[in-house]
């Protein structure tokens, strides 16, 4: 008897099946520094805008989103999960309260802005 390898079957194996193995998906992110704060992009192509959910928790920023899906005919039934969860560390000088998002087009935009800076107060103490 000869074990041969899952990825070594002869022919196109895996494109027959449609195997899909989204487990580890890792999104591709940018974070831009722009002088009202940050801009954080990902690249989450195939997800609609309610797979997301995006919170604040103990100062971290945590996005994440999960698609179930299943495909089902006569001969077989296939179901596949594709999910990721993302976390960014807030620093005191991000206003968290004013985060906003938006999806479009397999691109999720998150703004954080900047708190803004507070005037230093002066004022004379007068000696007793």
């Amino acid at each position: 008897m000869r074990l041969v390898r899952f990825n070594n079957y002869p022919g196109n194996f895996n494109n027959e099946l449609n195997v899909r193995n989204y487990n580890n998906f890792n999104p591709e992110y940018r974070v831009l520094n722009e002088e009202s704060g940050y801009n954080v992009v990902l690249s989450v192509p195939g997800f609609q805008k309610d797979d997301f959910q995006i919170k604040v928790e103990k100062n971290a920023l945590i996005i994440s989103a999960e698609i179930k899906e299943e495909e089902e005919n006569k001969d077989w039934k296939q179901s596949f999960r594709k999910s990721f969860e993302q976390r960014f560390r807030l620093s005191d000088k991000l206003e968290s309260e004013k985060i906003a998002a938006s999806y479009s087009n397999g691109i999720l935009e998150i703004k954080v802005p900047m708190k803004e800076e507070e005037a230093e107060v002066s004022r004379q103490i007068e000696i007793a």
